[in-house]
């Protein structure tokens, strides 16, 4: 099926209308490889990694095409073909299934901001590099602390059982502060929360860089680490949306029951609070001022898509929406490997809106705020969960003044 109602959502499509950066161009060369009409080449392997995979085309498609499955598998057969991705993403792919790498380069990190030597390295860093938009995407705030594997429910709290929270491999490194706002609001309204120490990453990389083989080994890791009945709380989309598709990529007659079992309890985690009576804060809630932005995950390829708005506009009344209905270009290690097309996407938000901004996926919070200090601009990014358990940040949603942010 190739009639083009997919070609004015998709944001690559919509930079220079290139047929050959389109779903349907895409796909054309998909089918191209798979029959042996079309050799590999730089020209093909440049359109299909440059697609986002955010699977807005999906959403138009009177046909429903798998867009998403459909590029899986043919990154897949070029990875079989010997095409491999680019030094830096194998490199990255690697690095997050150690816990013990991503504490080193955090530790770096927080040295070489320490020592300003991150300034340093930008200025004399050409602006065209892939260093340079590392260091662009840094983000001010990296954490070295560990999350303990359990919290009980606050003494105070009505006890109503526990849940298990899904971390990801960047989470305590990346998300640290919005790990301890869940699991406050959590132990708050009366759940221990589990924090199984045998989880890594969720393979989300793996699965759509084409390496579903390691996509699987990691699936099977945190299926059994989450054993049990528990829901599994994410807090990031991206994570939430490629645990659900574990059914998908652990394909085994003896795994098949646990793996969808799996799958049926990982929640997000404003879905998961949507249905709870949430304790009032004190002070009031009038004149806060936010911006929701709802990552292609969330969407786009999920049944959460309202809920970060519900449950922020729970607390605030109403909220402006950030961006434009289209991918931010973020889209995971996109915005490493794919730097220009990442910040022309980017550069299109308005994003001096309010002096909050909330997002629910970790890729779209360094995006956003990298984008802010390319700005100028002076706010607060977060994700919803914050306007819960944080007071500064409610504090800054309400006076436009930012202590903790950009």
């Amino acid at each position: 099926m190739k009639c083009g109602l997919c070609l004015p959502h998709c944001p690559t499509y919509g930079l220079e209308l290139l047929e050959s950066d389109s779903p349907r161009g895409r796909i054309a060369l998909m089918q191209g490889l798979a029959t042996g009409e079309l050799a590999v080449s730089d020209g093909v392997i440049q359109h299909l990694d440059r697609c986002l995979g955010c699977r807005a085309c999906e959403t138009a498609c009177p046909a429903e095409v798998p867009y998403g499955r459909l590029l899986d598998v043919a990154r897949a057969e070029l990875r079989d073909r010997q095409v491999e991705p680019v030094l830096s993403w194998r490199l990255f792919a690697q690095a997050i299934q150690s816990r013990l790498a991503i504490r080193v380069v955090a530790f770096l990190i927080v040295l070489f901001k320490a020592l300003s030597l991150h300034r340093l390295l930008a200025l004399i860093t050409p602006s065209a590099s892939r260093l340079q938009r590392i260091l662009e995407l840094t983000p001010e705030r990296v954490f070295l602390s560990s999350l303990a594997s359990e919290y009980p429910a606050n003494p105070g709290s009505e006890k109503k059982g526990a849940v298990s929270l899904f971390t990801g491999c960047l989470g305590e490194a990346l998300e640290y502060d919005t790990l301890k706002s869940s699991i406050q609001v959590l132990n708050d309204i009366g759940y221990d929360v589990r924090v199984p120490r045998g989880q890594g990453c969720c393979g989300a990389v793996h699965q759509h860089g084409g390496y579903p083989r390691e996509a699987r080994k990691l699936a099977e890791k945190n299926i059994e680490a989450f054993a049990g009945d528990d829901a599994v709380v994410a807090v990031s989309t991206g994570c939430l949306a490629s645990l659900r598709d574990y059914t998908d990529i652990v394909q085994d007659s003896k795994t098949t029951e646990n793996t969808a079992d799996f799958a049926s309890r990982c929640v997000d985690i404003s879905t998961f609070l949507q249905q709870q009576e949430l304790p009032q804060k004190s002070g009031s809630r009038e004149g806060i001022r936010v911006a929701l932005h709802t990552p292609c995950t969330q969407r786009i390829r999920s049944a959460d898509a309202q809920s970060a708005r519900a449950l922020t506009e729970r607390q605030v009344g109403s909220c402006a929406v950030l961006g434009n209905g289209q991918c931010c270009g973020a889209a995971g290690t996109y915005m490493l490997d794919q730097p220009d097309i990442s910040r022309a996407l980017a550069e299109q938000y308005d994003v001096d809106v309010a002096p909050v901004l909330l997002t629910s996926n970790i890729g779209c919070r360094l995006q956003l705020e990298a984008l802010c200090r390319r700005r100028g601009i002076k706010a607060t990014i977060a994700h919803p969960i914050s306007l819960l358990a944080r007071e500064d940040v409610a504090h800054s949603a309400v006076t436009g003044n930012d202590k903790h942010g950009l």
